[in-house]
């Protein structure tokens, strides 16, 4: 389990974290996601960690870019895809859709193993 070391809590923290924009629900709900990601992160140096935390950072920031893209008519080709090139598994709404509804689907996903990268 990765430790949070003061430049992980700088990471998360910084001006362009995952909250810069965003009503406050939203951003706790990807930093509780972004910490539950990295509890799940094996023991690693901190400059490994510190790799894989902007890796799962980035992804969170697509997560919301893709649901604040989604409900825009003029945007949802650009979300779907989105959707296609990071290869995420869960299902598209047949229309539009809560912003709470896409960032549960999309934080609870998760690629099988035989989808997963190897480092």
């Amino acid at each position: 389990m990765a430790e949070l070391t003061p430049a992980l809590v700088r990471l998360i923290t910084s001006p362009d974290a995952l909250g810069l924009g965003v009503e406050d629900c939203v951003a706790r709900i990807l930093v509780e996601w972004l910490e539950s990601e990295c509890q799940q992160l094996p023991e690693a140096s901190e400059e490994e960690t510190l790799f894989r935390m902007k890796e799962l950072q980035m992804h969170a920031r697509g997560i919301l870019r893709f649901c604040q893209m989604w409900n825009e008519p003029t945007t949802r080709p650009g979300a779907i895809q989105l959707w296609a090139t990071q290869r995420w598994g869960f299902r598209l709404p047949k229309g539009p859709a809560s912003l709470w509804d896409l960032l549960g689907k999309a934080t609870c996903w998760r690629p099988s193993r035989s989808k997963r990268r190897v480092a």
